[in-house]
């Protein structure tokens, strides 16, 4: 079973390069400095611009073990753990908040 969170991302670094260049024809073409607010401007269109053809990610697996009734998600980060137990339990059926337990913790009462 996959959860996966559409989330669309621009890498800063292009971002960066594509600002930097219409900074760049701006001077050349006006004969005039970009200021800090109209930088900001810019790399705010140029974000609205790409987020269409951005990078999509974040997927978390996690699946049902029958013979315990134990959910288990694969995620170091116990928030994103406890979001996709909840979305899981919701889809199954069962409101409320599951029960989230860390590996650790686990280990610790075997």
């Amino acid at each position: 079973m996959a959860l996966k969170k559409k989330r669309r991302y621009c890498p800063q670094g292009v971002i960066r390069d594509i600002l930097d260049e219409k900074v760049a024809e701006i001077q050349n073409n006006e004969a005039r400095t970009v200021g800090r607010k109209e930088k900001q401007e810019l790399k705010e269109q140029i974000t609205d611009d790409l987020l269409p053809r951005a990078f999509t990610r974040s997927r978390t697996r996690g699946g049902v073990r029958y013979s315990t009734a134990i959910f288990l998600v694969n995620s170091a980060s116990a928030s994103k753990a406890e979001k996709h137990a909840h979305q899981a339990a919701r889809s199954l059926g069962r409101p409320g908040k599951p029960r989230c337990r860390t590996p650790s913790s686990l280990l610790q009462a075997s």
